[in-house]
């Protein structure tokens, strides 16, 4: 995707501003115990997990309300039924497990979704993303390489796995941990719309 020299430079921006759009994330709306909660159950694969409602709520930014999108309430349906037969299967390679969802879905509308409970599963693995921190990491990119072709949406395994390659080179970088960069991306992609 890029080089070395290239991820160096945007380390340096990165580090211009690297706590002024870092303290704009709302840790109030974001538990880090939930998050934490909805990590161990995911990744235990138990049969039965009472998280999933939450959890989804919580990445769509709906923590404690009861009025929210039909379309998203039936997701969570969606994945309750199918929790079970996916933690059966006990997959241990993160590609196993999105390949899983993306084909229950079966829809382009899932794909934050599909990654998300992906890298709750494997959350040492795998990162989240969403469309603010993906355009934060184009912008960047963009920025050194006027060449780069930038997809304005992810929509498959490759750009999950370019956004890890991206996350995992600024976090080593800047000695900043993958965390707290993702909350950096998303609210420097939020600011960019």
């Amino acid at each position: 995707m890029i080089n070395q020299t290239d991820y160096k430079n945007i380390i340096d921006r990165i580090n211009e501003d690297f706590l002024l759009y870092y303290n704009k994330y709302d840790f109030s709306k974001y538990s880090k115990g939930d998050y934490e909660i909805f990590q161990n159950d995911f990744s235990s694969l138990k049969s039965e997990n009472k998280s999933i409602e939450k959890a989804l709520k919580w990445k769509w930014g709906h923590a404690g309300k009861s009025n929210f999108p039909s379309a998203q309430k039936a997701l969570i349906k969606e994945v309750e039924s199918n929790w079970k037969d996916f933690s059966l299967k006990k997959l241990t390679n993160p590609q196993d497990t999105f390949d899983y969802w993306k084909n229950i879905f079966n829809r382009n509308t899932t794909y934050i979704t599909t990654v998300y409970i992906t890298h709750l599963v494997h959350y040492s693995e795998i990162p989240i993303i969403d469309q603010h921190n993906y355009r934060a990491m184009n912008y960047f990119i963009k920025l050194i390489n006027s060449d780069y072709n930038a997809k304005k949406k992810p929509s498959n395994w490759n750009d999950l796995m370019n956004f890890k390659q991206f996350i995992d080179e600024v976090s080593l970088g800047t000695n900043i941990d993958k965390e707290k960069i993702d909350k950096y991306l998303m609210m420097y992609g939020k600011s960019i719309k």
